[in-house]
């Protein structure tokens, strides 16, 4: 992966589409630095990448190399939406604890990172915060195990996470007709690429 992320940020450099100035620093910080520091496992890192890398592409006049982590963070949003996305691209054999057991293998910190093993199909009602995993896979799976309670409730809202400006500060569009995978129906004037 580190051989692939440099041949890739030589060819920016190559073709005019980053310097190396802003190019390195954007990768120590969002894969980099976080591998060295035992955070989350290389997937989780890389699938970070590529959100933030699509939030550029979507959007170059907001998000660029040198701005889109600080404009749109790197907490527990981005950071949800990655570890989905990488347990859905990557084998379970690439998840692993730092000592090289299995993930849910009896330590009480692996614990809060483990899956979901069951079907979830019911939800928080009265939270206003849309869950990362039913965004991206309305079907039930890919919730984290510290996210179910032990009714088998998400502890987050099944509805879209799409951001938007008219529901104050932290505003989501929270319907639970489509997810933002499927894209958000919400008025685009009112969408937001992150919280006011």
């Amino acid at each position: 992966m580190v051989a692939l992320l440099n041949t890739f940020g030589y060819t920016l450099y190559s073709l005019g589409l980053g310097h190396p100035l802003a190019v390195y620093p954007f990768f120590d910080k969002v894969v980099y630095e976080p591998l060295r520091m035992g955070r989350q496992p290389w997937p989780v890192h890389f699938e970070l990448l590529i959100l933030y890398m699509q939030k550029m592409q979507e959007e170059p006049a907001l998000y660029n190399f040198g701005t889109v982590v600080e404009k749109l963070g790197s907490g527990d949003f981005m950071l949800e939406q990655a570890k989905v996305a990488a347990e859905e691209h990557y084998p379970a054999s690439f998840f692993r604890a730092v000592r090289g057991e299995p993930r849910g293998g009896g330590d009480d910190k692996d614990k809060g990172e483990a899956k979901y093993r069951g079907k979830v199909t019911l939800f928080n009602e009265s939270s206003k915060t849309a869950c990362a995993a039913w965004n991206a896979d309305k079907t039930g799976g890919g919730h984290l195990a510290k996210h179910v309670d032990s009714n088998g409730r998400c502890k987050y809202y099944h509805g879209c996470n799409q951001w938007v400006k008219d529901k104050g500060r932290s505003g989501q569009c929270l319907s639970t007709d489509h997810n933002r995978k499927e894209g958000c129906t919400y008025p685009e004037d009112q969408k937001s690429n992150k919280p006011l």
